[in-house]
């Protein structure tokens, strides 16, 4: 993989960092703990007892959004973090390089495309 093709997925990685992080920050506050963790915000309709029955299931729903957006986040982060560290495109079972096609897909791809399909079967 040239440093071309390397610039190009980090470009991609850092629009999707800054959408996911905007997407997050939308309902909810960066938890300063780890970078990629939010914590959802109660938002406030009214006062009436079926107001306060819309807030939970409003906020019940935001809490399992932030969920998948922080595990794409924290996939994200890493995928940069790999980039950094001249580490990006390996697969992390077999150490080879990981196909382009894959990381087309998914440029936070941890597996080979071999890999993946042993990994999604034995539910690593």
């Amino acid at each position: 993989m040239t440093q071309e093709d390397i610039k190009k997925f980090q470009d991609r990685l850092v629009a999707e960092k800054e959408k996911l992080e905007a997407q997050l920050s939308s309902f909810a506050t960066r938890d300063g703990k780890e970078s990629f963790n939010f914590d959802s915000r109660k938002q406030i309709v009214g006062d009436s007892p079926e107001d306060d029955v819309l807030e939970e299931e409003m906020l019940m729903r935001n809490i399992a959004v932030e969920d998948a957006l922080e595990q794409r986040l924290k996939e994200v982060m890493e995928a940069l973090a790999k980039i950094n560290k001249n580490e990006f495109g390996v697969c992390e079972r077999c150490h080879k390089v990981i196909e382009e096609k894959k990381l087309e897909v998914n440029p936070a791809s941890d597996f080979c495309i071999s890999c993946s399909k042993i990994v999604s079967q034995k539910g690593i």
